[in-house]
């Protein structure tokens, strides 16, 4: 159900404006990259058990750094109250990323494991700046809901260069959704955000048999508090770029050694 209200809603917006602009409002369009740097690891795995050459080996986390890369695409709207603030808001489809490695108790068989998380977000943002429609140069800040809709698992084990396993979570295994605290910045067709969740991406009530009366709880430990860097082209569905391409010609054409 709360995927159709969502379909509905972004789909309400694209018909709604999309033929009404002016530089106090308008749609632009949005996709690039989403960045995660991993900082902590999670804290204990007693009931994890990797099946190596070696046999089955209990797992244990490795501090160390990760970089993990996604990607997203969206459509926003923007109606400004004056050429100095506004507001934001719209829809994204999301692929978040976080990476996490672990070795054996003995032996030092290493897995690393990979999160891929597929939301749809919606996103309201208040906009400050100087000259925003002309320049496209603004700050936001605001907030994100996501809906999870799947989450990918891929393991690579470290004993062979092509093993590796996806799949996809069950429904019980996952949160069913998140929310994200946002700043950013856009220059022109340049946007950098910074999200931050509170959340992770599991459910940690999720538990399973692993013997007679003994529950494991395999996602209670998953780190929280992720930060996520997001990188993207931004460009106004309107007479924008096109202007813009007219001043960048003139002015090129004034350029010595252009002619």
């Amino acid at each position: 159900m709360k995927k159709i209200i969502l379909f509905i809603l972004i789909s309400s917006l694209t018909n709604k404006g999309l033929a009404q602009f002016n530089e106090f409002q308008y749609f632009t369009m949005r996709a690039g990259m989403i960045h995660n740097i991993g900082l902590e690891m999670p804290k204990v795995y007693n009931d994890r058990y990797l099946a190596t050459p070696s046999g089955y080996l209990r797992l244990e986390n490795v501090q160390v750094t990760t970089y993990t890369m996604g990607a997203h695409a969206g459509l926003f709207f923007h109606y400004d109250f004056t050429d100095k603030q506004g507001v934001m808001f719209g829809g994204e489809i999301n692929n978040y990323g976080v990476k996490y490695q672990y070795v054996t108790s003995i032996k030092n068989y290493g897995l690393i494991e990979t999160h891929n998380l597929y939301t749809i977000g919606i996103p309201v943002f208040l906009k400050l700046g100087m000259e925003m429609y002309d320049n496209q140069a603004y700050f936001f800040i605001g907030a994100q809901y996501n809906l999870n809709l799947k989450l990918k698992e891929t393991q690579n084990i470290d004993w062979e260069t092509t093993a590796s396993n996806s799949y996809f979570l069950a429904e019980n295994q996952i949160s069913t959704e998140n929310f994200m605290l946002i700043l950013g910045f856009n220059f022109f067709v340049f946007n950098f955000e910074l999200d931050f969740s509170p959340q992770n991406f599991f459910n940690t009530e999720y538990a399973y048999e692993i013997s007679p009366d003994n529950m494991t709880y395999p996602y209670a430990s998953q780190p929280k508090n992720l930060i996520f860097f997001k990188t993207s082209f931004s460009i106004p569905l309107n007479d924008w770029a096109e202007t813009k391409n007219y001043k960048f010609k003139k002015f090129m054409r004034k350029v010595k050694f252009w002619r």
